[in-house]
């Protein structure tokens, strides 16, 4: 199941979260006012952006191993088969390394009294990263020189165990660490929402609809025998933020009109996953049909988040109009 991105919150300064170089953005609340301060949206900006980096990154690196290797672990016959999967597709760039480094220790800096805790998070979340990234590396150097044939796939059972370790650890590093950006995320979406919602231009609307579509997956997660409330529940968001860009016409933003579009695509995969629930004869059927559509919501709220990450620079930078 695909990891959910964060989003990026109000920020002084782009470049604080590696997008950008620096340029001013007015906000007005203070300095260390706890986590709706500037620095407590830098510490966010900056972690989020350092987390998305890393879920686009470890988790392709832990499939192509695991969706290519025996559960009970590698044998000759699947090193030999396997060869070329095992060491397909690109590695952990040292572009994209560096970039996410640079995010979390701008988090680690700018850190205030209310976000410390997030520290020690990200740094077991980061370790867990590169221990399965080098281990990517090692392993791939066996399998590309064929070593395997040499000692019959023996040190390939050492490195099976390695794998399972290093998944492990992954995952509850990244878990904890998510949970915890989740939490404090929604607290900074919900007033920079509010702040937005005297003019309801296009800051609200994209932030407004980001907000109910995160929701709305954090549901259909934990309660996925209650999809249609839950769609119910999000319909008059996008609905909202659609008549918003239509009355815009030809004047709309064409970044937003570009959100709008990952708005549509997000809302026709809902309706496609209640389709096929509907559609279901029996519970296991209903199940099935959720588990199958789930992966695609991930995938297309991940865009909207990556959309909603874009349009705050815009607006930092003065050009969302």
């Amino acid at each position: 199941m695909p990891s959910i991105k964060h989003a990026l919150v109000r920020i002084k300064n782009p470049a604080l979260v590696a997008l950008a170089a620096a340029a001013a953005i007015m906000v007005t609340s203070c300095k260390d006012k706890g986590i709706h301060g500037d620095t407590g949206h830098e510490t966010m900006g900056a972690y989020a952006a350092g987390y998305n980096i890393l879920i686009d990154e470890i988790p392709n690196l832990l499939d192509r191993y695991f969706k290519n290797t025996p559960p009970d672990g590698p044998t000759l016959k699947s090193l030999t088969d396997k060869k070329t999967w095992l060491c397909s597709g690109r590695p952990f760039m040292e572009m994209k390394r560096k970039k996410a480094s640079e995010a979390f220790e701008k988090g680690k800096g700018s850190a205030n009294a209310e976000l410390k805790h997030l520290v020690p998070m990200a740094d077991a979340l980061w370790t867990a990263s590169m221990e399965v990234s080098s281990l990517s590396e090692e392993y791939c150097k066996y399998i590309e020189a064929e070593d395997f044939k040499d000692d019959q796939g023996a040190k390939a059972k050492e490195f099976h165990a390695r794998w399972v370790a290093a998944a492990e650890k992954y995952s509850t590093a990244q878990g904890k660490f998510s949970d915890e950006l989740d939490k404090i995320e929604d607290q900074q979406m919900v007033a920079d929402i509010e702040k937005h919602a005297k003019d309801k231009g296009y800051g609200y609307w994209f932030r407004q609809f980001n907000f109910k579509a995160k929701q709305f997956v954090a549901k259909v997660r934990s309660d996925r025998a209650n999809l249609s409330a839950h769609t119910a529940e999000l319909e008059p968001a996008y609905n909202d933020l659609s008549s918003f860009s239509k009355e815009k016409g030809a004047s709309l933003n064409s970044s937003f009109k570009s959100y709008q579009r990952d708005a549509d695509s997000f809302f026709a995969e809902v309706k496609k996953m209640n389709r096929a629930v509907a559609e279901a004869k029996d519970d296991e059927a209903r199940s099935k049909a959720v588990e199958d559509g789930f992966d695609d919501i991930v995938r297309d709220y991940n865009s909207l988040v990556s959309m909603h990450n874009s349009l705050v620079e815009l607006e930092g930078y003065g050009q969302l109009k």
